[in-house]
């Protein structure tokens, strides 16, 4: 009896992970100050074979800024999720779009034709583009995925659910600047060292 128990526990523990998963790590997104067309791929990881009918995109920075109800003013960002190089680029569908700019990009769409395969693996799910045009470095916000005015992003599927992990945007200093202010820390390093031999 107790090797009945044994072996339907591990049945149903080898059933419950034998589902695939899909996950979108968004992550720490860094950016540059007062720089229009900055884009920052979003990608879909997936460990098993799946297929899709539909797509809900939606991605917000902080609480979505005033057009829709929130009171954060963001940089502009604007999103495509079935252009060039994305997991749904070939659907024909025209996807809908409810976006709300500056802060809020919602995209979807339904295909009743046919289904558009997830392959196991790393995919491109979308493009989002950002315009720091007036935000200096310093400038941080949230990105979310998940938990946006409109819901969660959502990809419906037969093989598993879709966990989101939300991320951020922080505007960062130019390269150039960040040089320059090594070269002159080592110039002020180089004088106190010369001036104390002297």
């Amino acid at each position: 009896m107790r090797f009945l128990i044994v072996f339907a526990s591990a049945l149903a523990l080898l059933a419950g992970t034998a589902r695939g998963a899909m996950v979108i790590n968004v992550g720490q997104i860094p950016l540059f100050p007062d720089r229009a067309g900055q884009s920052f791929a979003v990608y879909l990881v997936s460990d098993a074979l799946d297929s899709t009918q539909a797509l809900s995109f939606n991605a917000q920075l902080g609480d979505g800024g005033p057009l829709i109800g929130g009171v954060d003013i963001t940089p502009l960002m604007t999103g495509d999720a079935t252009g060039p190089g994305t997991l749904f680029e070939f659907n024909h569908n025209p996807p809908a779009d409810g976006s709300v700019p500056p802060s809020f990009v919602n995209i979807g769409f339904l295909d009743v034709s046919g289904t558009v395969s997830i392959p196991v693996g790393t995919s491109v799910l979308a493009i989002l583009t950002f315009d720091t045009t007036g935000f200096g470095p310093g400038y941080s916000t949230t990105l979310k995925l998940k938990d946006t005015l409109n819901g969660d992003t959502q990809i419906p599927s037969s093989e598993g659910p879709l966990t989101i992990h939300n991320g951020s945007i922080t505007v960062i200093p130019e390269p150039s600047t960040v040089v320059l202010g090594a070269l002159g820390l080592i110039g002020l390093v180089a004088w106190g060292w010369h001036k104390r031999r002297a």
